[in-house]
């Protein structure tokens, strides 16, 4: 699992200014995976991303809704990522 995650990594990097919210957030889950032992660097690029999305109020509230509901299934995200898209 860790290899290919480290494999898709720098194209996910690459795409990373054009992916939609909702897709970061499906990379945020997928690099979260219960079966790696590893945090990968792009963790910390996705929520990046999306805290400043959900700050400037470029995430509207049905993708709110569907990322934390994706995060609470999956329970991943940091604290300050959920809170930020809660409020």
């Amino acid at each position: 699992m860790e290899a290919t995650l480290e494999t898709v990594e720098p194209y996910i990097v690459d795409e990373l200014p054009i992916l939609s919210t909702i897709d970061q957030a499906s990379a945020y889950i997928g690099f979260t995976h219960p079966h790696t032992t590893k945090r990968f660097e792009i963790l910390d690029l996705l929520e990046a991303k999306m805290l400043n999305h959900a700050l400037e109020s470029k995430i509207d509230l049905s993708s709110c809704i569907e990322i934390l509901y994706d995060f609470s299934l999956k329970q991943v995200g940091s604290k300050v990522l959920v809170e930020t898209l809660f409020n």
